[in-house]
């Protein structure tokens, strides 16, 4: 009975520290979770869903291109902010509202740059004149999309 309880308590340690796992990265990048879904088609009330985990795919098995930069650069936001991961034309910085690449993860002073993400660093996404947002590129749709990413409601 008692070795029952012990591999039940690893089991559970061992989900939550996967669940676990990836918001502590989130604190290095600004906005991280303010980004929106690339894959989630806005309601008429303006609903928004937002991404959980902004350097994988929906299956957490895979990094996008942002999540390879980001364990490239170490997490380091000055080095990753100038850079084009998706290579759409926008860099990171721009892409999550750090525009001027000032941010920096425990200094109030600079949050007051920051402003509104734009899109996801890691899907490369082209601006739609019609809807007037980002949307994910009409060849990738269907191969990032249907990973779903996971999200924040």
């Amino acid at each position: 009975m008692a070795l029952k309880h012990v591999l039940l308590a690893i089991t559970c340690y061992i989900f939550v520290g996967l669940c676990l796992g990836y918001p502590p990265f989130m604190n290095y990048i600004p906005n991280s979770r303010r980004v929106p879904d690339p894959c989630f088609t806005r309601t008429r009330t303006g609903q928004t869903r937002y991404v959980q985990a902004l350097g994988h795919y929906g299956d957490f098995s895979r990094r996008n291109p942002f999540g390879q930069d980001f364990w490239r650069t170490r997490g380091n936001w000055t080095i990753l902010c100038r850079l084009d991961s998706d290579k759409d034309g926008l860099y990171n910085g721009y892409e999550l509202g750090d525009r001027y690449c000032v941010w920096k993860p425990r200094d109030p002073r600079t949050w007051r740059y920051l402003r509104v993400p734009y899109g996801h660093p890691g899907v490369a996404e082209t601006f739609n004149n019609r809807t007037k947002r980002y949307e994910v590129e009409p060849q990738l749709l269907m191969d990032v999309c249907s990973r779903n990413f996971p999200f924040i409601s």
